[in-house]
C-alpha cells in the first residue's frame, strides 16, 4: 500500500526530503465511526531545516474506497499552527465516514511559499469487527490452494498481516494493509476467509456515504477450540485442545492462558487504538465431535458463552456486543464408530440463549449483549470440504460467498452495534537544553512503555516511566500508555534531534490552558519590580513551575511537588531576571504550558 510504503519509509529514509516532515498520527488503519461524527488526531513533526517564520498546513480530501481516487476534491490548505516549538503539531479533526487522504505541508511565511515536500498518509472512518470462535472463522488452512473468494477493492478492507497466535505478548506495532487471499488477520487469522468478501459488501452498501465505508478486521479465533477452551481461559485456566493437548504447549508457549488471552489482548490493544463495533463470533463444531467424544450439553455451552461474553465487556471496559453465530455441523460425525448426528441442536439452543431476549428477558436496551449472528448448520455437506466435513470452500457451491451474505444481512440491521470509540491518543511534549532532551506523557496513566520507532517493538520497550530523557542523536520515540479500565495507545512519534528542534523557547500555541481546566497568568505585565505568576489547577496534580530564559535555559525553580485542586500565587523578585523577555513554565501532570514574561529596565 502507497501510504504503508510512506511510513516505512519516514522510519528509515533519515536523509531524504520525505523525512523533513512527518505524520505520525492518525496511524494509517480504520477508526470505528462513534456516530455523525468521529473525532481524530492529526499529529507530526516538522524535522527539516530550522526556519524563522513558518507554519505546518494540512489538506483533507475524501476517496472513494473502491479505487482510491479522489471523491471530494479539496486545493486549499488549512494552517494547524504557526511556529511551533521543535516542530510538533497536533489537530483534533471530527470526521464522518469515508477513506481520506490527508496531505500535510511546510508554509515558509517569510517567503511566501510551501516547502517542496509534502508528506500524505491516509486512514479510514468506518466500521472495525473483530472475529473470535474456531477455524470457521479463524480461516483454514494457513497456507496452501484452499479455495477463497475473489475480490475486487482499493486498500477499503483492512487488516494487520501479523501471525501472532499463542502469543504471551503485544502484537508488533500496528501496519494495516489491505486484506485478499492468504494476507493474514492479526493476531490469529489464518487468511482473508470470508471476511474479506464480506467487507467488499460492507464498504458500498446501500445508505453508506458518497465514496463508501471502510472496513477493518482483526481475528482472534483459535482452530478446533471448544467453548469450554474459551470459558476456563477466560477464567484464567491452563486448557487442553481436543487434539493438541495443553492449550498452545506446541511451540513451548508457557504464558498466560489460551485462546481467551489472545482475544483479550486484541481488544485492549487493537480495539483500544482503532475502536470496535462488535464481536463476530462463530463456534460450536468443535462441542458436537464424535471423533473426541464431545458432546456439550445445553446447559453448559449457555453458561461458558455468557461467561466469556461478560469477561470481555469487562476486561475491554464497555458495553461491548457481541453477534453470536449459530453452528454445529460437524460432517465428520458420519464417519464416527458409532455414527452421530453432524448437527447438534444442544449446541444451536444454547447459542440462542444468549442472545436477545436474554437471560432477563429485556429487550433492547444498553445492557443488552449478544445479538443473533448468521446461521449456518443449513450449508450442509455441499458447501464443506469433501475430506474434513467441516470447512467452507469457495468452490463448493460458493460456500464463502454464501456465509458473507448471511453475515451481511445481520450486519446491515439496525440497532445492534456497539460503536465503542477509539482511546485518545496521549500528549507528549519535549524540552531540550543543548543536545539533552526530555520527553514527557501528560495525564496519569497506570502503564507506560516507550518505543523506539527506528524499531517499534511494544515488548521491549526503551522507557516505562512517564517521561523519557537523553542526548541520542536521531532519536524518534512514542509512548504506549495504558489507561484504568486496562485498554492502550500509542501517542505520536517525536524526533529527538533536527533542525527544526530549536533550542531557543516561545509561548506555548499547541495547547491552550482552557482545554485541561489549568488557569495561569503573570501580573504586572510588564513589570519593573516583583512580578506575580498565579495559576489554578482542577484537582490534584504533581506541578513543576520553572523560570525559564530566552535560550530554553532553566533561570530557577519555583516549585515541585504535588499541589492539591486550587489556585497558588508565587511572587518573583525582579532581580532574578534580566531585562527583556523571558518566560515561566508551568508544568502539570506531565504537560508545559509556557507564557512570555517582560520586564521593562
Amino acid at each position: 500500500m502507497k501510504y504503508l510504503i510512506l511510513f516505512v519509509c519516514l522510519i528509515l529514509c533519515q536523509s531524504t526530503s520525505l523525512a523533513q516532515l512527518s505524520v505520525s498520527l492518525p496511524i494509517p488503519g480504520v477508526y470505528q465511526t462513534t456516530g455523525t461524527y468521529t473525532p481524530i488526531v492529526l499529529a507530526g513533526q516538522y524535522i527539516g531545516p530550522s526556519l524563522a517564520n513558518y507554519r505546518i498546513e494540512y489538506k483533507l480530501q475524501r476517496l472513494n474506497v473502491s479505487n482510491g481516487t479522489i471523491h471530494t476534491p479539496v486545493t486549499t490548505y488549512s494552517s494547524i499552527v504557526t511556529n511551533p516549538q521543535y516542530g510538533l503539531y497536533r489537530l483534533s479533526m471530527s470526521l464522518q465516514v469515508g477513506w481520506y487522504q490527508v496531505d500535510v505541508r511546510v508554509f515558509n511565511i517569510t517567503t511566501g511559499t510551501p516547502l517542496s515536500y509534502t508528506y500524505t498518509t491516509k486512514f479510514g472512518i468506518g466500521d472495525v469487527y473483530v472475529i473470535a470462535g474456531q477455524s470457521n472463522a479463524q480461516g483454514y488452512p494457513a497456507s496452501g490452494t484452499w479455495s477463497l473468494p475473489s475480490i475486487s477493492t482499493y486498500d477499503g478492507i483492512l487488516s494487520h498481516n501479523y501471525n501472532g497466535s499463542c502469543n504471551a505478548n503485544f502484537p508488533p506495532f500496528p501496519s494495516m494493509s489491505a486484506l485478499n487471499g492468504y494476507n493474514r488477520i492479526a493476531p490469529s487469522g489464518n487468511n482473508s476467509w470470508y471476511w474479506a468478501k464480506l467487507g467488499q459488501k460492507l464498504q458500498m452498501q446501500s445508505g453508506t456515504p458518497a465514496g463508501g465505508k471502510p472496513i477493518a478486521f482483526f481475528n482472534a479465533a483459535a482452530g478446533g477450540s471448544s467453548i469450554v477452551n474459551w470459558s476456563q481461559s477466560a477464567a484464567g485456566y491452563n486448557t487442553y485442545h481436543d487434539y493438541s493437548g495443553l492449550f498452545c504447549a506446541i511451540g513451548g508457549y508457557s504464558g498466560p492462558p489460551q485462546p481467551y488471552f489472545d482475544f483479550k489482548t486484541t481488544l485492549n490493544y487493537y480495539g483500544s487504538i482503532f475502536g470496535v463495533k462488535a464481536v463476530l463470533w462463530h463456534q460450536g463444531e468443535a462441542d458436537n465431535n464424535a471423533e473426541k467424544g464431545r458432546f456439550t450439553s445445553r446447559v453448559t455451552y449457555r453458561d461458558s458463552l455468557d461467561f466469556v461474553i461478560d469477561k470481555s465487556r469487562t476486561d475491554f471496559a464497555s458495553k461491548l456486543r457481541w453477534l453470536v453465530s449459530e453452528a454445529s455441523f460437524n460432517g465428520k460425525n458420519d464417519d464416527a464408530s458409532t455414527p452421530k448426528p453432524v448437527t447438534r441442536t444442544d449446541i444451536t439452543l444454547a447459542q440462542n440463549d444468549v442472545i436477545i431476549p436474554n437471560f432477563d428477558g429485556t429487550t433492547s436496551t444498553i445492557d443488552d449483549k449478544s445479538f443473533k449472528g448468521v446461521t449456518v448448520d443449513n450449508a450442509g455437506i455441499g458447501y464443506r470440504d469433501v475430506t474434513d466435513k467441516v470447512h467452507f470452500r469457495q468452490d463448493r457451491s460458493n460456500a464463502m460467498t454464501y456465509v458473507s451474505d448471511r453475515w451481511y444481512e445481520k450486519l446491515t440491521a439496525s440497532n445492534w452495534y456497539s460503536n465503542i470509540g477509539a482511546a485518545t491518543p496521549p500528549v507528549v511534549t519535549m524540552s531540550k537544553s543543548g543536545s539533552n532532551w526530555t520527553l514527557t506523557v501528560a495525564g496519569s496513566y497506570s502503564e507506560y512503555r516507550w518505543l523506539n520507532m527506528w524499531s517499534p517493538d511494544p515488548n521491549t520497550p526503551v522507557g516505562t516511566g512517564f517521561s523519557l530523557s537523553g542526548s541520542s542523536s536521531f532519536g524518534a520515540y512514542a509512548c504506549m500508555v495504558k489507561n484504568a479500565a486496562g485498554n492502550w495507545t500509542i501517542s505520536q512519534t517525536i524526533y529527538t534531534s533536527c533542525g527544526s528542534c530549536r533550542t531557543d523557547i516561545s509561548e506555548t500555541t499547541e495547547w491552550v490552558e482552557q482545554e485541561l481546566g489549568i488557569e495561569v497568568k503573570a501580573y504586572p505585565l510588564p513589570f519593573d519590580k516583583d512580578v506575580t505568576i498565579e495559576f489554578t489547577i482542577p484537582n490534584e496534580s504533581m506541578v513543576k513551575l520553572d523560570l525559564v530564559g530566552p535560550n530554553g535555559e532553566v533561570i530557577t525553580k519555583l516549585s515541585e511537588n504535588t499541589h492539591a485542586k486550587g489556585t497558588y500565587k508565587y511572587p518573583v523578585n525582579n532581580q532574578i531576571l534580566n531585562s527583556g523577555i523571558s518566560f515561566y513554565r508551568l508544568t502539570v501532570n506531565g504537560l508545559a504550558i509556557t507564557k512570555k514574561l517582560l520586564k521593562s529596565n
